[in-house]
Order: structure tokens, then sequence, then C-alpha cells
């Protein structure tokens, strides 16, 4: 993408700060003004509008499904999502460059038992809920099923499930394969996929 708009909007991004996602934590001043993740996506918005920022590969991907869009992951905002938070700026970035971000509509199907479980998913912002049996269990990102899918939740071998947006949402899509490399680079997400393992265990009784 055009390189002098990239650094404003990245500079933008960081500079303008703390996001509505994630507020600051008991004891911790949030500087500046407060701005919202959809207003930093359509600073990126306007200037596409306009052409003067033409539109990156990655939203040239088809997306898995109806209902999402491709999304532009932010390194500083990705660092307050809880499953990030111990990561080190080399780490995010190598999550980025290996991962890709959807927005999804309230009501989307993310994933299911038929269609995406092979990949790993994570919860950015907003909020998911599994569904099986007829029952729900609903999820925001600081819970144990802030992800879904992957080879260690297909092992448990569970009744068909699916994973529908609650709300308007940011999901992260990442490849078995990228997973694997990730855990190898020592990248902190054991915690994490343990958590998981013990909700979705319980869904396998």
């Amino acid at each position: 993408m055009n390189s002098f708009l990239s650094m404003a909007i990245r500079y933008f991004v960081a500079q303008s700060t703390q996001d509505t996602r994630h507020p600051a934590a008991p004891g911790e001043v949030a500087h500046g003004p407060v701005v919202q993740r959809r207003s930093v996506l359509a600073l990126g918005a306007s200037a596409l509008a306009v052409g003067l920022l033409p539109a990156c590969a990655h939203s040239q991907v088809a997306p898995p499904g109806p209902g999402m869009t491709a999304s532009v992951t932010y390194l500083n905002l990705l660092a307050k999502t809880p499953m990030f938070r111990d990561m080190s700026r080399e780490q995010l970035q190598w999550v980025i460059d290996h991962s890709r971000e959807w927005a999804v509509a309230p009501g989307a199907l993310v994933a299911s038992s038929e269609r995406g479980m092979d990949r790993f998913w994570t919860l950015l912002d907003g909020g998911w809920q599994v569904e099986q049996g007829g029952k729900v269990y609903p999820a925001g990102h600081a819970d144990p099923a802030r992800w879904y899918g992957g080879r260690e939740m297909q092992a448990l071998g569970l009744a068909p499930t699916r994973l529908v947006a609650t709300k308007r949402s940011y999901v992260m899509e990442i490849e078995q394969a990228a997973l694997d490399e990730m855990l190898r680079r020592g990248i902190p997400l054991a915690p994490y996929l343990r958590a998981g393992l013990d909700f979705y265990r319980k869904l396998a009784r």
C-alpha cells in the first residue's frame, strides 16, 4: 500500500491511543483521547474511497462465509487482546503476518464442524457463541471459549458444533501449520489453549 499513508495510519493508530475494547486496568491511566476501532478502520476506508490507498492483498482473499469481510490487524490493538498481551512486538508481528482478520456481522456463522474447524479461530473483539445440540455457550475475548477449531479440538470427537457471532465482532483465522509454528517459536499461547480445551472437554462428556 502507499507507504506515506500506511505510515500515517499506523502513527494515528499508535498515537491516538486507548482503544475502547480494552479499557485501562485498575491502577493504569489511559493517555490521550479514546479512539474506537471502527474509527481507525474508517480512516483506511476513506482513503480507499478516494483512491489514495490501494487495497491490500489480504482484502482479495475470499471470505470464509457470508457476513464476513476482510479486516486489518493493528499491532497495538492486538497487544491489548487478552490472548496476546504477553507477547513481544516481534511475536505479535509474526502472528499478524501469519493470520487473517475478519469482521463478522451479528448472527453470521464463523465456523462449524462442517466448515472451517480444521483452522484455529480466536475472538479479538465482540462476542460469539458455541452451539451444540440445542445449547448455546456465549463467550467474549477473555473467556475459555475465546478460540475454536484446530487439531486439538477436533481430536476430542465432539458432537457437531457451530460458532456464531452474537454481535459485530472481529475474529482471527490461523492455519494449523502456522499455529504449530507459533508454539514451536515459544509464542505464549499454551495457557489459553489449555483453558479452551478444558472447556471443550466438558462438551464432550
